[in-house]
């Protein structure tokens, strides 16, 4: 039985036809790496706010930002950390998997200030001590309080003191990266997260409520009216726009 599994190079997605058994067994492959990574990575955490802080560490000094010029691969989330370079997306993407592999429910989303389709900052959310607390990925940001824990939107909302000042005065699109962290508002969780569908017994149980119709598809971060399909040299290709220029799209 074949079963098809998708690439991206450069915002171009193509879809390519496998065995279902050689999927399945990579799948698992990964999710066991995912694990031991996590694992080695916070073994001697002793709090969720450890956890998430060596993570977080160790995903700035091993993904490196991918140099201008070069290309843009998208594929799998252990592909990015073999590689050691990824976009903001893919950045997030690690620390998010990592984090969550480790025990503690993380995602990432792009927040906006204003309308919709304005300028925004993809941030990562870590649930520590049941609440979501912001971290940047990309430009290497912890946010916290002044008394040093660890923030959360609200706490952020009107306080542009909390920023960091190297990255409190960036340019995002015509406004200012302030603005948009301490403008917007705590994004909507999702369920299940995406790091949980990288966890075989989570995906399953997923597809299963899934095919009989008791849950919705994982949402797409790409409107459909984003996309352009084609096939070249017989093969489905999915053509998409970089979002504010550097964001990708990964194949769960």
């Amino acid at each position: 039985m074949e079963v098809t599994t998708q690439q991206g190079l450069n915002f171009e997605v193509s879809t390519h036809r496998l065995p279902l058994y050689l999927k399945a067994f990579q799948f698992i492959d990964r999710s066991v790496q995912y694990s031991q990574i996590s694992e080695e990575v916070t073994r001697d955490a002793v709090s969720d706010t450890d956890r998430v802080l060596k993570i977080f560490e160790w995903t700035e000094r091993r993904i490196m930002d991918t140099p201008e010029g070069w290309p843009v691969v998208d594929d799998h989330i252990l592909h990015i950390i073999i590689r050691g370079h990824g976009v903001t997306d893919q950045q997030a993407d690690v620390f998010a998997t990592l984090a969550t592999y480790s025990g503690v429910p993380t995602f990432w989303a792009k927040v906006r200030a204003a309308e919709p389709s304005g300028p925004g900052i993809i941030l990562s959310f870590a649930l520590v001590d049941g609440q979501w607390r912001v971290f940047d990925m990309f430009n290497k940001v912890i946010f916290r309080l002044r008394a040093g824990e660890l923030a959360t939107m609200d706490d952020l909302a009107g306080h542009p003191e909390l920023v960091p000042a190297h990255v409190r005065g960036l340019d995002v699109d015509g406004v200012m990266y302030a603005d948009i962290v301490t403008g917007a508002t705590m994004p909507t969780i999702p369920s299940p997260l995406r790091a949980e569908l990288q966890m075989p017994l989570a995906r399953l149980w997923y597809e299963m409520k899934r095919l009989v119709g008791l849950t919705a598809p994982v949402a797409d971060p790409f409107a459909a009216s984003s996309r352009t399909t084609a096939s070249i040299g017989g093969v489905s290709r999915v053509l998409l726009p970089p979002v504010g220029g550097q964001v990708s799209a990964r194949v769960l």
